[in-house]
Parts: C-alpha cells; sequence; structure tokens
C-alpha cells in the first residue's frame, strides 16, 4: 500500500469518526433537555424542599443559633442547585461545540473536493 492509500484510507476513517460524533452531537441536546426536564420536574422541586425543610430543622434541633442555622440552609441549598448549574455549562459549552464541529465539516467538504479536482 503506498503512503497516498494510506492518507486516503486514514481520511476515511476520520470522516466516520467524525460522522459517529457529530450525529451523537445532534441527538445531545434533545437527551440534555430531558434530563433537565425530569431533574425539575415538580416531585424533584418538592422533594428538594423538603430536603432543605429537614436539613434546617436539624440544625436547629442541634441546638444551632437561627442566624448560623439560617446560613449554613442557605449554603446548603445552593449546594443542592450544583448539578443543575454544572448542566446548563455543558450545554452552553456544548452549543459553541457545535460551531466548532460545523466549521470542521466546511473544512473536511472543501478538502474533498479540492482532492477530486487533484484526481481528475
Amino acid at each position: 500500500m503506498t503512503k497516498r492509500e494510506r492518507e486516503f484510507e486514514d481520511v476515511a476513517e476520520l470522516r466516520e469518526v467524525l460522522n459517529v460524533i457529530s450525529e451523537f452531537i445532534e441527538k445531545l441536546p434533545k437527551i440534555l433537555n430531558e434530563l433537565i426536564s425530569a431533574l425539575y420536574a415538580a416531585d424533584m422541586g418538592e422533594k428538594l424542599g423538603k430536603n432543605i425543610g429537614e436539613y434546617y430543622k436539624k440544625l436547629k434541633e442541634s441546638g444551632i443559633p437561627d442566624e448560623v442555622a439560617i446560613k449554613l440552609t442557605e449554603a446548603y441549598a445552593k449546594e443542592a442547585q450544583t448539578p443543575m448549574k454544572m448542566l446548563g455549562e455543558l450545554i452552553s459549552r456544548f452549543g459553541r461545540g457545535r460551531d466548532w464541529i460545523r466549521e470542521l465539516e466546511e473544512v473536511k467538504e472543501k478538502k474533498r473536493k479540492t482532492e477530486e479536482t487533484e484526481k481528475s
């Protein structure tokens, strides 16, 4: 096999890999939106509220002063929402990544056309 043939095989393999990645990326927003919907469902909000209330109640039962219990509970509530914030950041970064993939696809298409022209 010549060097040129190996390069064509490498390009074909890369094209296949990028196609699989592109397909996955196209499906990812739907998956993430479904996940967010599930996490933000009413029962999840209710559970979060109960957990925060229980946390505060336990602090008070332990003899923690009101001011400290409130600050600790606020920190706990904020921490409980961190996974959703992280997911939001992931979605934001993902959106920027799709532009990069689109640009890469355009470069690949230009390269393919150039190679076809060189063969002719």
